[in-house]
């Protein structure tokens, strides 16, 4: 339509040279489709190839994605490793996007660049007859170029989209790297949080097995004690009854003016000496063993064979036990008789103790002639 309008505007003679300039264009502009269309091939097969490698990266993000759950020791490495492989990968697309946008400026730019080729109209009118006969393949060209052309922007317009699409992965995928870095990390304070409590649990675990050391010690020196006892109750029941010598005797008072009256006169073997007391409300005599000894029976001569003899009357008889506790074991009852045989009297016991201690009744004097205890003592068997 161009070609006619200026036919009518400039003649014949004008009509032919721009039928020649045409053709020199077209010739011109074919060849330069042919090279533009082999650039643009060798530059798909490089973007496709960029493409495969960001898939394949994009494919190793993954991976590490996966690893990061599995390896929680180098989860923070790995993560920034995945977040800087994700920017390279954002880059290395925005470069792609570029150098797609820079082929398709550079195309146009040389479809507009084909007025600077009018210098070589000299040069190329021996090419035009030939370019006339290949007008209809040139024009097959075009229409190929033109094909082309709109496959390359519908590539890079899908490119763009998966570009945009491994960008929003690549964004998930750093998203999810920070939600499990923050988990891990959560995880490993709670992992502290925990082992500072099972520190403290076995700091009061020890504290508690020292306690239970002690206790276990302590029983065993219980056990210790007990065997020991059970050791001292075997012998003692086990020993042959027979006197119990005194290893030491006291009183509480002794009367004075009237001679030699003291406690150890109650365990001389003479029955005619004597302990004597002052009178009082707490009159006592104490006899202490050699040692923890089982009584029997107690046998004592009351002090008087007169009308007194009833002073001794009630005055009750106790075994002295562990702890200076007293176990009565019985008490004196004073009957009628004026001899040594008449007032004797005897007291069985069956307690184990390591003395013997006698009380007046109703602020009396009391008075013993001979004291004697009889049973058996540790070491006796």
């Amino acid at each position: 339509a161009v070609v006619s309008t200026q036919s009518g505007h400039y003649g014949r003679g004008v009509l032919y040279f721009m039928m020649l300039r045409f053709l020199l264009v077209l010739g011109l502009g074919v060849a330069a489709a042919v090279l533009v269309d082999t650039s643009l091939s060798q530059n798909t097969a490089g973007v496709l190839e960029t493409l495969y490698l960001i898939r394949e990266e994009s494919v190793a993000v993954r991976e590490e994605s996966v690893a990061v759950r599995e390896e929680s020791l180098d989860v923070r490495k790995e993560a920034r490793d995945a977040r800087e492989e994700a920017r390279d990968a954002r880059e290395e697309a925005r470069e792609v996007r570029q150098e797609a946008v820079s082929l398709i400026s550079q195309a146009y730019d040389m479809r507009d660049s084909t007025s600077e080729l009018e210098s070589s109209l000299v040069e190329a009118i021996s090419l035009v007859m030939e370019a006339f006969h290949e007008r209809n393949q040139s024009q097959l060209y075009m229409k190929q170029i033109r094909d082309g052309m709109m496959t390359l922007i519908e590539k890079v317009d899908r490119l763009e989209g998966m570009v945009d699409v491994f960008g929003e992965k690549a964004r998930r995928i750093e998203a999810k790297v920070d939600n499990a870095s923050t988990t891990i990390e959560m995880t490993m304070e709670t992992i502290a949080n925990s082992i500072e409590e099972i520190e403290e649990n076995v700091g009061r675990m020890e504290e508690e097995m020292g306690d239970v050391k002690e206790k276990v010690e302590e029983m065993s020196t219980q056990t210790t004690t007990t065997s020991e006892r059970l050791a001292t109750m075997s012998e003692l029941l086990l020993g042959t009854s027979g006197k119990i010598e005194a290893l030491s005797v006291s009183a509480s008072s002794v009367l004075q003016n009237r001679g030699d009256l003291g406690a150890d006169r109650a365990v001389d073997g003479n029955i005619h000496t004597q302990l004597h007391t002052e009178a009082g409300s707490d009159e006592w005599f104490k006899m202490s063993f050699p040692g923890t000894c089982r009584v029997d029976r107690i046998v004592l001569i009351n002090g008087k064979t007169n009308v007194n003899i009833w002073r001794l009357d009630q005055s009750a008889v106790y075994v002295v036990v562990e702890g200076s506790r007293e176990v009565l074991c019985g008490k004196v009852q004073v009957r009628e008789g004026t001899t040594f045989e008449s007032q004797t009297y005897t007291l069985d016991c069956s307690l184990v103790g390591v003395g013997v201690i006698v009380h007046n009744h109703a602020s009396n004097y009391l008075e013993i002639r001979e004291f004697e205890v009889y049973g058996a003592c540790t070491g006796q068997i």
